[in-house]
């Protein structure tokens, strides 16, 4: 699930300076498997992990006919992203062994990013307009993350 909310203005009829704030939620119920010559059985059952992104961009929008409601667009812009994965159980069988059981806990991690990404606004009025978008986030180290949003927009 993503959920976002933007703040924008516009700097041209084509060009619009954004401030985004966006959550992310992955739930992780449970994971169980098998090999197929007993060696091993692994379960894990999880918290679910949080994501929340601070983005500044610049949207471009491409010509359209005057009066339509849809208006594609292309966005770049740098950002801040926390992520915070949730406790971990796991437990697994290995021959030889007794069954062996461990909790991961990962320390909350922030990155700043850039982001590249592509959407559609549909105009709900002059000042609202709903964004459907798909945007890459990366840290250019070790981070290459992708998220679809849809987000309500207030254009001043």
């Amino acid at each position: 699930m993503n959920l976002g909310g933007a703040f924008e203005l516009e700097l041209s009829k084509a060009v619009r300076l954004t401030s985004t704030i966006e959550y992310s939620r992955y739930p992780f119920d449970s994971f169980k498997a098998e090999s197929s010559d007993g060696g091993f059985v692994l379960a894990a059952k999880a918290e679910p992990s949080r994501v929340y992104r601070f983005l500044i961009a610049v949207k471009y929008f491409t010509p359209t006919p005057d009066g339509s409601k849809s208006r594609p667009f292309l966005l770049s812009g740098v950002g801040y992203m926390v992520e915070k994965i949730g406790r971990i159980e796991a437990v697994w069988v290995e021959p030889g062994h007794p069954l062996a059981s461990r909790r991961f806990t990962f320390p909350g991690k922030r990155f700043l990013v850039h982001t590249v990404g592509f959407g559609l606004r549909w105009r709900l009025s002059d000042e609202f307009g709903l964004d459907l978008e798909g945007k890459f986030f990366t840290d250019y180290k070790s981070r290459l993350q992708n998220s679809w949003n849809v987000g309500l927009v207030l254009v001043l």
